[in-house]
């Protein structure tokens, strides 16, 4: 009886522990996932009035490589960075008036995107590079409908469509296959840590 107490006990703690250290994993993956969203918004083209940077790209990656809770969290904790006025956003520029101008629908777009793609690859596979691409476009699409929806309330429907759709839809495709491509590739290699 005490035997099987012990094995009980010591079963209940382990288990405690493993869930530990899946928290800490997240949050180090949640959080290694924001800064490389950071970086990449470095890389950037400026266009009025809103630049074309590489975060779609980024956000992407990660929506391709993490569940979309680990997804959906980086870019939440990149968000918040950029809330506490830290330099995350393109330029170096941070701060809460930044999630409510001209590009903030882009930003919080982010969010659904993500998780559609991460979502999409959870519910029907990672593996076929089709489905990476449908998953990635229906990310994107959701995304841009964020942003051109609202830049409209600022400069009107018929300009957010001209300024902020139709300059990116090349671009967009481009990062898009890049990403999707270089993934696949990535975790389909032998010696790949993501399968």
């Amino acid at each position: 009886m005490q035997q099987s107490q012990l094995t009980t006990r010591d079963a209940n703690a382990l288990k405690a522990a493993d869930q530990n250290i899946s928290y800490a994993d997240s949050l180090i993956k949640m959080l290694v996932g924001s800064i490389f969203i950071a970086v990449c918004a470095q890389i950037h083209v400026p266009m009025h009035p809103v630049p074309m940077t590489m975060q779609p790209f980024a956000v992407i990656i990660l929506g391709l490589l993490f569940p979309w809770r680990q997804a959906a969290g980086a870019v939440v904790m990149y968000i918040a960075e950029t809330a506490m006025g830290l330099p995350v956003l393109v330029g170096f520029a941070g701060g809460l008036h930044t999630l409510f101008g001209t590009t903030a629908g882009y930003i919080w777009g982010y969010i659904p995107m993500i998780v559609v793609i991460s979502y999409l690859l959870q519910v029907f596979g990672k593996r076929s590079f089709l489905t990476k691409v449908v998953a990635v476009l229906a990310g994107q699409i959701v995304q841009l409908t964020c942003g051109v929806t609202v830049l409209a309330g600022f400069i009107g429907l018929e300009s957010a469509i001209m300024f902020g759709l139709f300059p990116f839809v090349v671009q967009d495709l481009i990062k898009m296959g890049l990403a999707v491509t270089f993934i696949h590739l990535f975790k389909t290699h032998p010696l790949s840590i993501f399968k």
